[in-house]
């Protein structure tokens, strides 16, 4: 075929258009009959539809079958039989003599009047509807249904539109809708594909070029992963005229090179301007799924320009009736909620976030939202529910359908340090999680990983790594002393370091992230045997380690390292108003074990009632 195609790979077990016979005389004399008879049934067919008009049985027909299965014509689909391209059963009509296809559909009106029932009526397809009576509105239309009912509602419909279209630039504006649609589907090299084939055709319009390009931008940029290559993306293309999608993507794509590389002020910058100028335009609804704006303003501590951010982009998602976005606010809010301690609401969130991209077909959001999920659920202390999430969100990746970030491996890095122990942590930060700690992403985005990292090498006997994340963390800090999070996060890690008393008691009442806050707080409190421990967390040796879910106050320590594991997952659960019945359920104990839990916990933290407590732990 020539470049000028612009076939859709909608479904990945069809041959590449390159591989599919074009030439039907390649075909055996009755696969051709097949196709014939089965082209005026529609695009999907029964077998026994097809036999009863052949005056054959299924049996009869099953090499017949196979054989235009192998070639790529027809593919299964359950109950069905489907034309694997919607142009080769175009072209089989165009090419049947119009007394046959008239004596065709007197047949068919037969076998469907003599059908016990109420009558079956074969109807067109949308696509067909729209290549054959109204194309100009078939990009409007396909849109709206990515935008309304999510990418998984268009991909039929655009499976039937490329390649069919009389003019050129249709074509190649379907196409260029398409690949965003594949993108946010998270099908990456697919979607590249397409916009390549798009910019490749030459005929489009500067807006279609324009957002072909930016496609072809973005899904490099998922492909490249947690850490791309350390340059920037290509300019945009000169034919996309005044048209902006492309530039914004492109300083989308520029955005995270700078964060993943420690520039966090220019990363930070980059991100901000591309949420501005994709607001309120007609790209908002491809670029909206890229931006990092809020993320990032959320890392460094600017939480008070984060919210008028995040609503910005709810205004844009209300104004243009973008609902498949939905997922997108409810995963950001998530983890601003996750980041606060506010646990309960994060789940909830991130809960909400997951169901409505997995409605829509949005799957590279809602891997994010699984991290976010599995975060939260290591804070809580259930360590199954959050190995479940990791999976989700890891086999997500393998299918290249997730938004890159570190968070992915920073949140599993967690759960092996505190399921498995120190030793087996290292051994995967030297192996699968190697890089981690070269990322600047996951020392900005997380105020507690230097010091979490510093505690990893103490437990793990490797001071090499324990000062490597010392150093990381101040660096960073030093190259943006207008970040004071990061300030307070190298403190942290240097404090623990050197048993430096000051710097954690400072960290420990600055830090604004709540777990990064209770970390130093227990690492204040272990320090007299803080320098042998035993896991990867602040406790001394003989003693329980620190658990991950512990949330206190900022404005006193409360002794929460004298708290088991059990203990403090209970504590946390009851102060976010669960009942004992719902905390047994959480953690599959018995009621019973659960009062005997808060017994202790209320005698170890000195309170009566779980007001008291909540008071403590918020």
């Amino acid at each position: 075929m020539n470049d000028g195609n612009l076939a859709m790979p909608i479904h990945r077990e069809i041959p590449q258009s390159g591989q599919r016979r074009e030439n039907h005389e390649d075909l055996s004399e009755r696969v051709r009959q097949l196709l014939r008879v089965a082209a005026m049934l529609g695009l999907a067919f029964r077998i026994s539809d097809v036999a009863h008009l052949l005056q054959e049985t299924a049996a009869t027909l099953s090499p017949v079958v196979d054989e235009a299965l192998r070639s790529g014509v027809l593919r299964d689909q359950g109950e069905r039989l489907v034309f694997s391209d919607p142009a080769t059963r175009r072209r089989v009509l165009d090419q049947t003599p119009s007394a046959v296809m008239h004596a065709l559909r007197s047949d068919i009106d037969r076998m469907l009047g003599d059908r016990v029932g109420p009558p079956v009526v074969v109807t067109p397809t949308l696509g067909e509807i729209l290549r054959d009576y109204a194309p100009e509105k078939a990009p409007a239309v396909v849109r709206g249904l990515a935008l309304h009912k999510g990418p998984a509602a268009a991909e039929a419909v655009v499976a039937e539109l490329l390649g069919t279209g009389d003019s050129q630039p249709l074509d190649a504006e379907i196409g260029c809708v398409a690949a965003h649609v594949l993108l946010w589907s998270g099908r990456p090299r697919e979607a590249s594909d397409l916009a390549e084939r798009v910019l490749r055709a030459g005929a489009a319009r500067p807006p279609v070029i324009d957002q072909a390009r930016a496609a072809q931008l973005l899904a490099q940029r998922v492909q490249g992963g947690a850490r791309p290559a350390k340059h920037p993306p290509c300019a945009p293309d000169d034919r996309c005229g005044s048209a902006k999608a492309a530039e914004t993507a492109a300083k989308i794509v520029r955005a995270e090179l700078c964060w993943n590389d420690g520039k966090l002020s220019d990363g930070l910058r980059l991100a901000c301007e591309a949420a501005e100028e994709a607001s309120g335009t007609p790209s908002a609804w491809l670029l909206l799924p890229w931006l990092s704006d809020v993320d990032k303003l959320v890392a460094v501590g600017h939480t008070d320009a984060a919210g008028p951010a995040l609503r910005r982009a709810m205004r844009t998602i209300e104004a243009d009736r973008l609902h498949a976005h939905a997922g997108l606010i409810e995963a950001k809010h998530a983890n601003m909620l996750l980041r606060d301690g506010q646990l309960a609401a994060a789940a909830e969130r991130a809960s909400t976030a997951i169901t409505l991209c997995r409605e829509a077909g949005a799957s590279l959001v809602a891997a994010r939202a699984l991290a976010t999920l599995a975060g939260t659920a290591l804070r809580q202390g259930d360590l199954h529910s959050a190995s479940g999430y990791i999976a989700e969100y890891r086999a997500a990746q393998e299918a290249s359908a997730a938004l890159p970030s570190p968070q992915y491996d920073w949140v599993e890095l967690r759960l092996i340090a505190e399921r498995d122990g120190p030793r087996e942590a290292l051994g995967q930060l030297r192996g699968r999680l190697t890089g981690l700690t070269d990322s600047a992403a996951v020392f900005a985005e997380e105020p507690g990983a230097a010091a979490f990292l510093v505690r990893l090498g103490l437990a793990g006997g490797d001071g090499d790594l324990a000062e490597l994340a010392s150093s990381r963390a101040e660096q960073l800090a030093a190259a943006h002393p207008q970040f004071p999070v990061l300030t307070i996060a190298s403190a942290h890690a240097r404090g623990l370091l050197d048993g430096s008393r000051t710097q954690l008691a400072r960290a420990a009442v600055d830090h604004r992230d709540t777990w990064a806050a209770a970390c130093a707080a227990m690492d204040l409190e272990s320090l007299p045997t803080a320098q042998l421990v035993n896991r990867a967390g602040p406790g001394p040796i003989d003693g329980p380690s620190p658990p991950i879910a512990a949330e206190p106050s900022r404005a006193g320590w409360v002794p929460w390292s004298q708290l088991t594991e059990r203990e403090t997952a209970v504590a946390q659960l009851a102060a976010e108003g669960l009942t004992n019945q719902q905390i047994a359920t959480r953690i599959r104990v018995s009621p019973h074990t659960v009062n005997y839990h808060l017994r202790g916990v209320f005698r170890k933290l000195n309170v009566r009632s779980r007001v008291e407590l909540a008071r403590q732990v918020h």
